[in-house]
């Protein structure tokens, strides 16, 4: 016999069983929802798949990684070359081949993202120099367009944590100071790499001087950066052509030139680029829409979108361009620009930048205002996803204070560049393009060049 219950005087079995019976609604909810708990969550639909350019021989990312040397040892080259030729205008019609080979060495504790690093980078230059003053131009047409020779374009100790960066050495250059990313895509010397500054003095690549940089994170997407250099003009160009940056003299009547720059990266760092894969021809993509049944990424080709805002002040004997027995001394730059993406009808990607520059000082500085902006857009053709189309446009105007030999003035340079980036694969690109030089030599009495040309750029 069962026990009874003292209060219903029925058997504990049949109790339990009944009121199990009228709870069983919200106990099959409970176990309901704790076996959905339990199941893992159905996953995300796949990324799209991520397209990048094929490899190029060495299949490493670097030459220290292709020849296995140890991580404390880097070791990177590269080799640009750039025929040119002037078909219009100008001077004279001749042509010009130039090329530098680069070695950058490191050596230091850790990997070649932090820790300490003791660096150099080399150059060797080839070629005819100064293609620009053969045709008459003020300006470089191209990227590498310096003396010939062996060159130690910088010797310097860095330290990486992150995103901060600091370097000190006695031969540093100026270029990273007030550089922007976009400008490495072009090949006029007008608009690549260093605002076409004019101030005599500087050090710029291949010339260098004692400076230290600092790269300073304030928040997430914006940066400070920081440089002081020496103002020598025993290292400057000209009279230092001579020494290939193999300088380390120091004097108490050198100058200093003190660089700062704000960076506000808006987007993240290398974002990939949305495409469709065209289903009646899987080789070919297409631009991404809504409802495209095989989307996939590309990798980015393009500068990422910056906003930079800067200020370049020195202090030295800077000689008057009127009478250069006299000097000033103090010379001031200010300078701006942005790269923002843009939507067109065509590629994948394009981007759209701006550049504006303000010499202070007309009497000491040659060049007093300049103003560039350019398109970039990465796959104009759907069978070339990583090609790129490149459209540049430069001003510069010149000091009023600056004279010819028959005492004439000047009023400007200008510079238009048409390009096509063949990416052939990671390592190689070959860049044919032509310029426009409109008023070369900035004195109005010859007439525009127009100057086909070539870019081959290996890196190793």
């Amino acid at each position: 016999m069962y026990p009874r219950c003292p209060v219903c005087h029925r058997p504990v079995l049949r109790l339990v069983m009944e009121r199990l019976r009228r709870r069983l609604p919200a106990v099959a909810t409970g176990v309901a929802l704790l076996g959905a708990a339990a199941l893992p969550l159905r996953a995300d639909p796949a990324e799209p798949e991520l397209l990048t350019p094929p490899k190029g021989p060495p299949l490493s990312d670097n030459l220290g990684q292709a020849l296995d040397l140890p991580p404390w040892f880097g070791l990177a080259a590269g080799y640009t070359a750039e025929p040119m030729g002037n078909t219009a205008g100008g001077l004279v019609r001749t042509g010009s081949w130039a090329d530098q080979l680069d070695l950058e060495v490191s050596v230091g504790s850790g990997s070649d993202q932090d820790g300490w690093r003791l660096r150099a980078s080399l150059a060797n230059l080839l070629g005819t120099p100064l293609f620009n003053r053969q045709i008459g131009a003020l300006f470089p047409l191209q990227q590498v367009s310096n003396p010939q020779g062996f060159w130690l374009q910088g010797l310097w100790l860095e330290h990486q944590r992150g995103d901060l960066v600091l370097r000190a050495g006695d031969n540093l250059n100026l270029n990273a100071s007030v550089g922007a990313p976009v400008y490495e895509w072009y090949v006029n010397g007008m608009i690549n790499d260093t605002l076409n500054l004019a101030l005599p003095g500087l050090p710029l690549a291949p010339w260098n001087s004692l400076g230290a940089t600092a790269d300073v994170p304030l928040a997430p997407g914006l940066s400070a950066h920081y440089g002081a250099f020496q103002l020598s003009s025993l290292r400057a160009p000209g009279r230092a052509d001579a020494f290939r940056g193999w300088r380390f003299n120091a004097d108490r009547n050198d100058g200093v030139v003190q660089a700062l720059r704000l960076d506000w990266s808006p987007g993240p760092s290398g974002a990939p680029l949305a495409a469709c894969r065209d289903p009646e021809a899987p080789w070919l993509l297409q631009r991404a829409r809504p409802g495209c049944s095989d989307p996939v990424q590309l990798a980015s080709q393009l500068p990422d979108p910056l906003v930079q805002l800067g200020a370049l002040s020195g202090s030295w004997t800077f000689p008057q361009l009127a009478n250069p027995r006299r000097v000033e001394r103090n010379a001031n730059v200010l300078f701006a620009h942005a790269t923002v993406p843009l939507a067109l009808p065509v590629g994948h990607g394009s981007r759209l930048w701006a550049t504006g520059v303000a010499g202070l000082e007309p009497a000491v500085n040659p060049v007093t205002s300049v103003l560039m902006g350019g398109l970039l857009v990465q796959g104009p053709l759907p069978h070339r996803p990583f090609d790129q189309l490149v459209l540049g446009l430069a001003r510069s105007g010149l000091s009023p204070d600056l004279r010819d030999s028959g005492g004439r003035s000047f009023s400007s340079e200008s510079a238009v560049e048409v390009d096509y980036i063949l990416r052939i694969n990671s390592k190689l690109a070959l860049q044919p393009g032509v310029q426009w030089i409109l008023n070369p030599g900035g004195s109005g009495r010859l007439p525009d060049v127009v100057a086909p040309g070539l870019q081959i750029s290996l890196t190793f």
